[in-house]
């Protein structure tokens, strides 16, 4: 996700435009392409006005290895993870955009991933700060760029609600990277939780791998956020 975020907030980040049960996949076999593309946000999830194209895929992105920037140096993992990509966008370099991401990490990997950004967060946020929701899929952490940093950005008299957010959510086999900007509160709510849904459809959890960061889970089976 930190990849995506720099690559976000520095406009460098290239949008490429593009339900039956999921067939399981054979013991130790990790998630297919095919199979991730189909949990894949579509321009249904979104708002009116964004456009999709084609998606891609590509192996290797260090955002699926659970590494810690707090420790020191990125090391040289995750180079055999597969994953698929889309991105979407009302149009024009200040508009709402989405991207979207989801890798084949295998379970322990992805909440693994998930545990290290949350420990950032804590630790050494660069800027980034806790967005505290309800958990999305086995284990998830939610982000929202920091204010001090918002206001460089986009300018004092700009609605900083609708800068950078993002999710990092692990479900299943698969760790899911899923970023909006320019898209208010609950506009990218609803997003997320239509992402979280196409997870759980293809990419089903047994019950000993809820994890929450942040929050504890409620009587439905998501988390409610922790009042402190």
């Amino acid at each position: 996700m930190w990849t995506i975020l720099r690559a976000a907030l520095t406009c460098t980040l290239m949008v490429t435009f593009g339900l039956s049960a999921p067939a399981a996949a054979a013991p130790g076999e990790p998630p297919s392409a095919d199979r991730m593309r189909k949990a894949l946000l579509t321009v249904d999830d979104l708002p009116d006005g964004m456009t999709a194209g084609e998606t891609g895929t590509g192996r290797g992105d260090n955002d699926f290895s659970a590494w810690n920037r707090c420790k020191g140096p990125q090391p040289p993992a995750g180079n055999d993870v597969e994953y698929v990509h889309a991105a979407f966008s009302a149009g024009g370099p200040e508009a709402a955009s989405v991207q979207t991401m989801i890798g084949a990490t295998g379970s322990e990997t992805g909440r693994a991933v998930v545990a290290s950004r949350a420990d950032e967060l804590q630790r050494c946020p660069a800027g980034m700060t806790r967005w505290p929701l309800p958990r999305l899929g086995d284990a998830s952490v939610t982000v929202v760029l920091g204010s001090a940093s918002a206001k460089d950005l986009f300018g004092s008299g700009e609605d900083r609600t609708k800068g950078v957010r993002a999710a990092v959510i692990a479900q299943g086999d698969v760790l899911a990277y899923i970023v909006g900007s320019e898209l208010g509160e609950a506009e990218f709510t609803r997003i997320l939780q239509a992402g979280a849904r196409r997870l759980a459809r293809h990419f089903p959890a047994s019950g000993d791998r809820m994890a929450v960061f942040g929050g504890e889970r409620s009587e439905a089976g998501l988390a409610e956020p922790v009042h402190q």
